[in-house]
């Protein structure tokens, strides 16, 4: 339910990605708050047709009611609106359907006094219509995160490896052996590429200093894992494109960046926000914007509301190609 990182650098710095070269705009534009409730929001999500953008938003009665809203993607604040409010279950872990139209997430409604069981839903964004889509016994625990595939698969970890569950619902499917192949590994936050030949997760395993996260990449088709970026936050990463994406990284015990990391690993990662507690980040389709959860006041963060503090931000991605053309040895972009 939680991904986090941070926001001023002091130096310019540019990255060229083939069709994109961007720049951090911090150093010569601010990141603009764009809701701010009374207690906290994260993990905002642009909807694939770039109208939406869906997050988690926390009440002042805590984690158990937590609810799923959504606002414009473009637009302001006071158009926001619950998606999701009712207080029959716990929910979060979101992700967008390819058409823009549900939100998968993992609700934990109560079957008896003090009895839980995850299972994964999805909610129409329209109509509200809730619909589950696993049907897993009593006591069953989900993990953090839900992904949406291209072909209309689910993912989200059971048991310490990543499940599949069609978007119509029915039998689950185990897709990454984690256990097997990483047996120090924990995997949270599954998270499919665009062309669906990847998938990306955070991977916990214990430390010398207390746990450790790392981003690990499994290719699908040969089963192959990279660890792509280390000592990561404890939130989700988010597909730039096919070959990069967008996790936050623990600079400090309470200081977090959020990068641009190529799924081959290597020294190429770029830092996007730098000097907050920045986290959840994700991109627009157009990759206008960076979308994240930033808390500016670390006295606010509390176990009893993880979310607390945070609120929404957005900071501007700009395409360079004059820029890349001045500077020595930076490819053009096409």
């Amino acid at each position: 339910m939680i991904r986090i990182a941070w926001g001023p650098a002091r130096t310019l710095l540019v990255c060229s990605l083939g069709l994109f070269t961007l720049t951090s705009c911090e150093p010569t534009g601010k990141a603009v708050r764009i809701f701010k409730g009374p207690v906290g929001e994260l993990g905002p999500l642009c909807s694939p047709d770039g109208h939406w953008l869906a997050f988690e938003y926390f009440t002042p009665l805590g984690v158990p009611d937590t609810e799923i809203w959504i606002m414009p993607a473009n637009g302001k604040s006071s158009d926001a609106r619950p998606v999701l409010n009712g207080k029959s279950m716990e929910y979060g872990e979101i992700a967008w359907s390819t058409d823009s139209k549900w939100i998968s997430f993992v609700g934990s409604p109560s079957i008896e006094s003090g009895v839980m069981s995850d299972q994964v839903f999805k909610v129409n964004v329209a109509t509200k219509q809730v619909v589950q889509l696993t049907d897993f016994p009593k006591f069953t625990s989900l993990g953090a995160g839900t992904s949406w595939s291209r072909d209309g698969r689910i993912a989200f970890e059971m048991n310490g490896d990543i499940y599949v569950v069609p978007d119509s619902g029915g039998a689950t499917t185990k897709l990454v052996d984690v256990r097997n192949k990483l047996p120090d590994v924990a995997p949270y936050f599954p998270a499919w590429s665009p062309d669906g030949t990847h998938l990306a997760f955070v991977g916990r395993q214990p430390g010398t200093l207390g746990t450790k996260q790392d981003l690990y990449v499994t290719d699908i088709a040969t089963g192959k894992f990279t660890k792509a970026f280390e000592d990561v936050g404890d939130d989700g990463p988010s597909w730039f494109d096919d070959a990069h994406l967008v996790v936050s990284h623990q600079d400090a015990k309470l200081k977090y960046s959020i990068w641009l990391v190529p799924i081959s690993g290597g020294p190429a990662a770029v830092r996007l926000t730098h000097g907050f507690y920045d986290g959840t980040p994700s991109t627009d389709p157009a990759k206008t914007y960076l979308f994240f959860s930033r808390c500016e006041d670390i006295s606010k963060l509390s176990l009893s509301s993880p979310a607390g503090g945070f609120h929404l931000w957005k900071l501007r991605l700009t395409t360079l190609n004059r820029a890349a053309s001045a500077i020595p040895g930076m490819p053009r972009a096409n």
